[in-house]
């Protein structure tokens, strides 16, 4: 799994950040992961090789690419 996160992360597909623990919390500290925008719309061009008819890739696009590049 964590590789699978690193290689997303390497191609800028998502960010992940540290949650630091409160002072005298006894456990692994956390990292939460986030899509970029250039994330959602990678995954959204997968979701539309898979299931076409549930994805609007040009509306994707438009939204999170600057100048809604293809």
């Amino acid at each position: 799994m964590y590789g699978v996160l690193d290689r997303l992360e390497e191609w800028g597909w998502i960010v992940g950040t540290w949650v630091e623990l409160p002072a005298g919390e006894a456990r692994p500290r956390r990292r939460y992961y986030r899509l970029t925008p250039t994330g959602r719309v990678e995954a959204a061009a997968l979701l539309a090789q898979r299931r076409p008819a549930t994805v609007d890739l040009p509306a994707i696009r438009r939204r999170f690419l600057p100048g809604g590049a293809s």
